[in-house]
């Protein structure tokens, strides 16, 4: 039998906090779909400096400050055109 190959610190650190970075985002967008696309966009940004952290705790307000400067980015950019 084979052994399924481990999972990396970052992808047990999603599985596990990706519910409170989605409700951190929508309490922001208000809705679903913006926040499951500010979460991954948030999570694309920060993945590779996981590792620099000394504990996820720190790596997550990392995330959530990311998730903040990012819907602030979005919005600027939408009231921007209107």
């Amino acid at each position: 039998m084979t052994r399924a190959p481990e999972t990396t610190g970052f992808e047990a650190y999603v599985r596990t906090r990706a519910y409170v970075l989605w409700r951190a985002a929508w309490l922001l967008t208000g809705d679903k779909g913006h926040a499951e696309d500010l979460v991954q966009a948030a999570l694309a940004k920060t993945w590779n400096r996981y590792d620099s952290f000394a504990n996820d705790h720190q790596f997550e307000a990392y995330v959530r400050s990311t998730i903040y400067r990012t819907y602030i980015s979005w919005w600027r950019k939408l009231s921007w055109r209107r």
